[in-house]
């Protein structure tokens, strides 16, 4: 029998279909069997999921390029994920918590901030243990979410004092709180089954990092190219973007609550907390005028129906707003606040990336958290 011609090559649409149906089967037994193996679905509150996130027994030894010169870093962190640590788990003095400036990923054992903060102690004849939990990446989000997922695993876990270095992280306006500071008691049945999932997911585990660095990138707070040899000729435009509505809807609305319940989850634990504000060099100022890094993306953010655009120019501007509201919230709560926006002097030469600090940077934040640190009379 002659096969005509249309029918010769043609596949039949139900091998066709069996086809997708056997790939797709696949893909979801490769998907389940790294959940089984990579996720927490039998022990949601076990070391695993938390370890993949804050690094425990990390021992990295690397070489990079920083400000045109090789430097070697050394990046440890013991089995529950902390940086520096000298004391027993329940005799730390002072936990920094904090972004990548606090994380220091670049910055070798001996160079960061809070390892010379606590030198600056040592010599001084005080013995206190200045220990890192400064996680890549983490705004005021994520920092809720270490007291309500990571410290209470901490076997005999007791800081005596908890320091915020936070605020450039917490720019972008967001218009949900996301996973890291939600309450399931607060939440719909709908959303509490999402958030459940979410906790014990590895496939969220990866999504969620992608996407972060991916923000980290648009809002350029991750580590990134030499911008030094950029020129500060960007001028501030007030007009460009509705900034009372930013602080009115997203500093006051999200931004003081989780710093409030920061504050609440530190005296929780028996701690007493302390802020400390952030600026970058990525703007300056020039006679009472900002003015931003010539050729800085235009990173859109669409809040609550209002779109704002940040060049480097207006992340100067909202980290000064920022801070100005960290400050705010200290003096209404009464808590110890440094206003590191204005006391921390960091610029292209004590940076690597006009955000991330040299060594010579780290001793720019250490003697200035010293100074206040010694006016509380911590020691």
């Amino acid at each position: 029998m002659k096969i005509p011609e249309e029918q010769k090559g043609e596949k039949k649409p139900h091998g066709i279909i069996k086809v997708v149906c056997v790939n797709l089967l696949l893909i979801m037994g490769v998907l389940i069997l790294a959940e089984l193996i990579w996720g927490t679905w039998l022990n949601p509150n076990s070391w695993k999921s938390v370890c993949r996130y804050v690094l425990c027994d990390a021992d990295l030894d690397s070489i990079h390029l920083i400000n045109g010169m090789e430097a070697r870093v050394r990046y440890t962190k013991d089995e529950f994920g902390l940086r520096g640590r000298r004391k027993p788990t329940g005799e730390i003095d002072i936990l920094v918590v904090g972004g990548s400036t606090t994380d220091q990923r670049l910055v070798d054992d001996e160079h960061t901030w809070d390892h010379l903060l606590e030198e600056r102690f040592l010599a001084s004849g005080d013995d206190i243990d200045v220990v890192n939990a400064g996680i890549d990446g983490q705004s005021s989000r994520g920092h809720i979410w270490n007291f309500t997922n990571w410290f209470p695993l901490i076997e005999g876990f007791a800081p005596k004092y908890v320091l915020f270095y936070l605020g450039i992280n917490d720019i972008p306006p967001q218009e949900s709180a996301g996973t890291y500071d939600n309450d399931l008691r607060d939440l719909s049945i709908k959303r509490k089954i999402k958030t459940w999932i979410k906790q014990r997911s590895i496939s969220f585990e990866v999504y969620k990092l992608i996407k972060g660095m991916l923000a980290a990138e648009k809002m350029n707070v991750g580590h990134s190219e030499d911008r030094r040899q950029l020129t500060y000729g960007e001028p501030f435009r007030l007009d460009k973007n509705d900034w009372d509505f930013y602080q009115t809807t997203y500093l006051k609305g999200q931004l003081v609550p989780r710093l409030r319940r920061l504050a609440a989850l530190t005296k929780k634990i028996g701690a007493q907390p302390i802020f400390v504000t952030q600026r970058t060099a990525r703007w300056l100022e020039r006679d009472g005028f900002l003015f931003g890094l010539k050729g800085g993306n235009q990173a859109p953010y669409v809040y609550q129906g209002k779109k704002f655009t940040f060049n480097y120019a207006d992340i100067g501007y909202a980290e000064r707003l920022i801070s100005e509201h960290i400050l705010m919230f200290c003096q209404k709560e009464g808590l110890a606040c440094l206003n590191g926006y204005s006391e921390i002097h960091l610029d292209r030469n004590n940076t690597y990336d006009l955000v991330h600090t040299t060594a010579n940077g780290s001793q720019e934040i250490a003697k200035a958290v010293y100074r206040f640190l010694r006016k509380l009379n911590i020691k």
